[in-house]
Parts: structure tokens; C-alpha cells; sequence
């Protein structure tokens, strides 16, 4: 689904920022598609299309789990966002 709404995807007032002062400013010169409003929310669309399956696919554990769910512990955890926010 977010694929398809990519264009709709809100990209940051930031992301013209020269970063001239940040640690990021490197990440510019080698990826110069990363100032690209239009890269940026692919690269988005997809890492938001990875989290939603990710959670339909908890979903399915906890319907796998039925009543049992209530007396179960589940523990998820993550790296980091991708410098997406």
C-alpha cells in the first residue's frame, strides 16, 4: 500500500538543508540521489512497506496464539529507522 502512495509520502522542509554543519553532510556527497525529494520517498515507501509486514506478520503470531495470547509474553525488538525521522 505505501508503494502506491508514495507520491503522497510527506518528505521534511529539511531535506534542502545543505547540512553543511551535520554529521549527515558526508551521506550527501557519496549518495547524491539522498536530496532527491522523489529517491527519498521510494527509499521511504519501502521501509514503511517492510515495517507493515513486519506487523501484519505479528499479527499472524498473535491469531496464531488465540486465547493463549492474553498469557503470553511477546518481546520485539529492532535496530534503528533508517534515519527516516
Amino acid at each position: 500500500k505505501y508503494w502506491e502512495n508514495r507520491r503522497n509520502l510527506f518528505v521534511p522542509p529539511s531535506i534542502n538543508d545543505p547540512m553543511d554543519n551535520s554529521a549527515y553532510n558526508v551521506i550527501t556527497k557519496q549518495l547524491p540521489d539522498y536530496g532527491d525529494p522523489v529517491k527519498v520517498r521510494e527509499w521511504m515507501a519501502i521501509y514503511y512497506a517492510l515495517i507493515e509486514e513486519i506487523d501484519d506478520n505479528i499479527g499472524r503470531i498473535l491469531d496464531a496464539l488465540g486465547d493463549d495470547a492474553d498469557n503470553t509474553l511477546v518481546i520485539f525488538t529492532s535496530d534503528h529507522g533508517e534515519m527516516l525521522g
